[in-house]
């Protein structure tokens, strides 16, 4: 099924998602950028640890000229869990470029004693890096460190002679509806995913049109574990009449589903005692349901919500009828 920052990458690799989303989250709509104006830059950096090769791989980076306030290098990281890690990792990142940028620069001027000779100003030239970390879990916020400070056993008394370097991070699947409403394209249609998973553990979807179908399903299966997003047959007939909408990829898929025997023995009411508004028939209807379950590759997870079995019971079932993976 690939994996997620794969597919996360994937989408943020097209500079009309990046440049929305950079500029919704990472600067919070105060500047609007421009996707003309994006070009790629360099992800990977090599560089010697004692003597040991080393590489460095970013997630995406892009390089920004705009006219109103110059040039500057935009990165994004994306994580599906919290990394205690991060904050040494983004300095680790944010350094490499402005090391690399610091080489050229001195290569250029090599001849000239550079570093002897020019003042600081002449180092004006070097662009400044910022990087936004996206956290695409809807199962957890990130809880892990969000500077080098939360990382180290600083002494009472050295605090202001500390160093600190902090990184910002946005739980994709607790934006609010008005932080949302900053977001567009199909970056926008996975986050609301995100968040109706997070809320209510089922996507729904929206009217709004999907531009790229099958970059957006991939994403959503490596996300959620869903591995029937990837399955494209129930969904390309719509999208060849043009605009489908997330809305209607899930009523394609469910329709699916229940014309299959899937929802055969589910009844989704309000009936009192049932928390999720879902009541098995017979033992027999229900394996019959779980078996067609298992077949269409759904998540163990969602199905022990579905069917309130444990694991083990799934699992078991999964044996029985040879579909161990």
């Amino acid at each position: 099924m690939g994996k997620p920052d794969i597919t996360h990458k994937m989408l943020l690799s097209f500079n009309d998602e990046f440049a929305n989303v950079f500029s919704a989250l990472a600067l919070k709509g105060k500047v609007v950028l421009d996707p003309k104006r994006l070009k790629e830059a360099q992800t990977s950096y090599q560089h010697l640890d004692s003597g040991v090769p080393r590489e460095l791989q970013r997630d995406v980076v892009k390089i920004y000229d705009g006219q109103a306030f110059g040039l500057f290098i935009a990165g994004i990281e994306n994580q599906m869990r919290p990394d205690y890690r991060m904050p040494v990792r983004v300095m680790g990142y944010d350094w490499t470029r402005y090391n690399y940028q610091l080489s050229q620069l001195w290569r250029k001027n090599r001849k000239t004693d550079f570093a002897m000779n020019h003042s600081a100003s002449a180092f004006h030239s070097i662009s400044p890096v910022i990087t936004h970390i996206l956290n695409f879990s809807y199962k957890e916020r990130w809880n892990g460190p969000t500077s080098v400070r939360d990382l180290v056993n600083l002494p009472s008394g050295l605090e202001d002679y500390f160093q600190d370097y902090k990184i910002h991070v946005t739980d994709l699947a607790w934006l609010s509806e008005s932080e949302r409403a900053l977001l567009t394209g199909d970056f926008r249609i996975l986050v609301d995913a995100l968040c109706e998973m997070q809320s209510s553990g089922r996507i729904t979807g929206s009217d709004r049109p999907i531009k790229r179908l099958e970059v957006l399903m991939a994403a959503l299966a490596t996300t959620t574990g869903r591995k029937s997003f990837l399955n494209m047959k129930y969904y390309k007939y719509n999208n060849s009449q043009g605009g489908v909408s997330m809305c209607e990829v899930m009523d394609r898929w469910e329709a699916k589903l229940k014309k299959e025997g899937i929802e055969e023995g589910i009844e989704i009411g309000t009936e009192i005692g049932t928390e999720k508004g879902i009541e098995i028939g017979t033992e027999r209807e229900r394996n019959k349901i779980v078996m067609s379950m298992i077949q269409h590759q759904l998540d163990e997870s969602l199905i022990a919500e579905l069917t309130n079995l444990s694991i083990s019971d799934i699992q078991k079932l999964r044996k029985a009828a040879c579909l161990a993976q």
